[in-house]
């Protein structure tokens, strides 16, 4: 007799044991959906904030990008300046000492044109 009620006393604290790590499994969920969901949180703040600065970085460039345009600008002027100021005045646009050279033989001849 004592034999069983020692087999039954072992089965019972297996269950017990058993049922005792079953109630330790749903925390262990909500952990790991608190985890997810602070994870969540964490990632659509960051990308939030990423956001919220994304016209101040466009505006950023935009204004970068337009002051190298202008500085191109200014270096095209000055160099169209220079030229005039070389030449003793506005350039002045002469297709025949302009396109002399091209097209070769297949373009007709104009006065002043080679070839």
């Amino acid at each position: 007799m004592t034999a069983v009620r020692t087999a039954v006393a072992a089965a019972v604290q297996g269950v017990l044991a058993v049922v005792a790590w079953l109630g330790r499994v749903p925390g262990w969920v909500l952990g790991w959906f608190t985890s997810a969901k602070t994870g969540a949180v964490s990632a659509m703040r960051s990308l939030v904030a990423w956001l919220a600065g994304l016209p101040g970085r466009v505006r950023s460039a935009i204004s970068g990008l337009l002051g190298v345009l202008r500085g191109v600008a200014v270096a095209a002027f000055n160099a169209f300046r220079a030229a005039a100021a070389a030449r003793g005045g506005v350039p002045r646009f002469d297709p025949r000492s302009t396109c002399a050279d091209v097209g070769g033989d297949r373009l007709p001849a104009w006065p002043g044109r080679q070839g």
